[in-house]
Formats: structure tokens, sequence, C-alpha cells
């Protein structure tokens, strides 16, 4: 069903063999080969698609163009669709991306620092699924990207370290998302996507994993050793704040294993806390340093 074109209209039927055939994600690359035609740049295609929230809006979009064209036109390009609907990847193959934002934005992270001469530092992708397919399918097309590339990145950040796994702890809580952002960004020169201001906790968890995805799959050592500190800093967080809160009940000291299990027998012996104990002692030794000072 058409909005605006009725059945009396030159391009009805032609418009409806069109949208038969060519449906959702085929829809992005005949933005393209329309746009290209008319002599629009990849940016302003980048910028159309993303301008849009659904499949249904770029439909309507292209609706009104193929009202405008004539029937030679559209007939012509109809016929250039098919010729080259073998090069792109099928849509069913592409469905498992559609909602795994994080998934599509380490896409597009890698994608950028794989084909860096390739693709404008200036494109803003904003939407992850179209965006990805925008590079797929319009600005990498010549490089052949293959559906099974795309699915290595999912196996990738399925691993057991990766960071939601290694920071499963806290990774549902709205104040360590926003603490591990600010924290992320004085650390790092954050560059990656998506690289659009926050508005809620769901876009902030997406920058904060765009740039940590990124360097797990890139530079696996330096994300063992950057990943670990975010987590101490946040642990050392906790504490400050539950120490501000109750100083005498949360105040925490790192000790060595066998030290903590003297500790603990200690304790016991005495019948004591460890708290006490740990008291008793200090306060013992430092009256020794006295005399024996």
């Amino acid at each position: 069903m058409l909005n605006t074109i009725d059945k009396d209209h030159p391009n009805y039927e032609l418009t409806i063999k069109i949208f038969k055939e060519f449906k959702d994600e085929s829809l992005i690359w005949i933005v393209d080969r329309w746009a290209d035609k008319n002599d629009m740049s990849k940016m302003g295609v980048l910028k159309l698609i993303n301008d849009r929230h659904n499949f249904k809006e770029i439909a309507d979009y292209l609706e009104i163009e193929f009202k405008n064209s004539t029937p030679k036109n559209l007939e012509i390009f109809l016929e250039n669709c098919y010729e080259n609907k073998h090069k792109y990847i099928l849509n069913e193959d592409l469905k498992f991306l559609e909602k795994d934002s994080r998934l599509c934005w380490a896409i597009i992270n890698n994608l950028k620092y794989k084909y860096k001469e390739d693709i404008p530092r200036r494109y803003n992708f904003r939407n992850p699924y179209f965006s990805l397919i925008f590079l797929i399918h319009i600005e990498l097309f010549n490089f052949n990207i293959q559906v099974d590339e795309l699915r290595h990145y999912l196996k990738q950040i399925s691993n057991k370290d990766n960071p939601v796994v290694f920071l499963s702890k806290y990774i549902e809580n709205p104040e360590f998302i926003d603490w591990a952002l600010k924290y992320t960004e004085r650390k790092n020169r954050i560059i990656t996507s998506p690289n659009f201001t926050p508005t809620n906790s769901n876009d902030q968890l997406e920058k904060l994993l765009g740039y940590w995805d990124f360097l797990y799959i890139n530079d696996l050592q330096k994300y063992c050793i950057e990943i670990n500190k975010l987590k101490k800093s946040w642990q050392q967080n906790i504490f400050r704040e539950k120490n501000k809160e109750n100083p005498k009940k949360y105040f925490h000291l790192p000790l060595k294993k066998k030290t903590k299990n003297h500790l603990e027998k200690l304790a016991h012996l005495k019948n004591m806390s460890e708290s006490n104990v740990l008291e008793e002692l200090i306060n013992k030794a430092y009256e020794e340093y006295r005399e024996y000072k």
C-alpha cells in the first residue's frame, strides 16, 4: 500500500514492483543508487538515513522521489537494481545485527580503524544499524565485506573476558555507568563511536562499551591493564563513599591471604573481632616502638 501515489499515477505499478522486490535493509543501498543518479554525496546519504528512525520512513522518502520521476527513468532504475542485487548481503543475513546496538558499534569502530584511509573522519554515525549497513553496502562497497567477517566480531565480544562480562557485577548500575564513562573520558581520548553527547544511561553505556570493546578487540594487553585499573578505581570509590557514611564500620585494610588467616585465628583465640585484634596489636607495637626509641 502506497501513501502518496494512487493507482492512476503512471509510476504506481513500477513503484509497487520496487517495494515488493526490495525491502528493509535493501532500501539503504536503493537510496544510495537513487541518490547517485541525482548527484547526492555519500555524506548526504548518511544524513538522510540517520535522520529516519525506521525502514518505513526510508520507504516514504523513496516513494515521494519515485512519484516525481518519469516512468522511463524509474524503469531504467529498477533494471539497474535487479542487475546489482547479487552484490549485496541478503537482508536475512544481516538480521542478527538489527537489535544489537553494541555489536553494531563494535563493528563500526573496527571498520573505521581497518579502513581509516577510506572512511572520512567527518562522518557522523547516529543510528548504529543503519550506519553499519551504510558502511558495508555503500562506503566500503568495493571491499566486498562478507557476513562471516561480521559474525566474527560477535564471537569476539562474546568471549569471557569482554567488558560486559568482566564488569558484570556493576554494569547494570546507572551510577557505575555514569562514573565509568567520566573516568574513561578523563583517562583516555575517546574517538570511537558513538560520539554524540549521551542523554540517558543507555546512551552512556553504548559510548562506554564502544571504547572498551574496541580496545578489547585491538589491543588485548592494554585492555587487560586498563580495565583492571577501572575496576579497582570503582571499588575504591565504593569504599570511600561507604567510609563517609560509617568510617568505623566500613574501614578496609587489604591483607595477604596468609596474614588474613593468622588474624582470623587470633580473633578466634582471643574471642575478639578482627578489628579489635588489629587495634590491640598496633597499639602494642607502637608502645614497644616508643620504649625502644
